[in-house]
């Protein structure tokens, strides 16, 4: 009887062993299948990486000439501001030579009357 309890008992022993083989062999595949799934993503991860590296390039590029037309615009501003504070003299110039020749035309007009005038007093017209 005691023969028989402890092969029963080497019996369940085996069977639970077994189970647990089955078991760890089938959490050994299941765990290998995430590791391969892992492997995917850190592919993925690695081609997203140099797709980051070549945009973060883009940009390096981009910002360059974003400089360079800062560079530009801010000569063309410069630019127009002296050309702007040489139309204003210009248009002050002319404003005057202007306020001049009606003072001029005026005067002229004036003289000629007067001359007008002269002559009549002298008999001459």
């Amino acid at each position: 009887m005691a023969k028989n309890k402890i092969e029963t008992f080497d019996q369940f022993a085996d069977q639970v062993a077994g189970m647990f083989r089955d078991q760890n062999d089938f959490l050994s595949e299941k765990f290998e299948q995430i590791d391969e799934r892992f492997e995917k993503v850190d592919e993925r991860f690695d081609r997203m990486d140099d797709r980051f590296d070549k945009m973060d390039i883009r940009l390096i590029r981009v910002e360059d000439k974003l400089d360079k037309i800062d560079k530009r615009l801010t000569k063309v501003e410069k630019d127009v501001t002296w050309i702007k504070e040489i139309l204003e003299k210009h248009t002050t110039m002319l404003k005057d030579l202007d306020q001049e020749r009606v003072f001029i035309i005026n005067r002229v007009t004036r003289l000629e009357k007067e001359l007008e005038l002269i002559k009549k007093q002298l008999k001459v017209a």
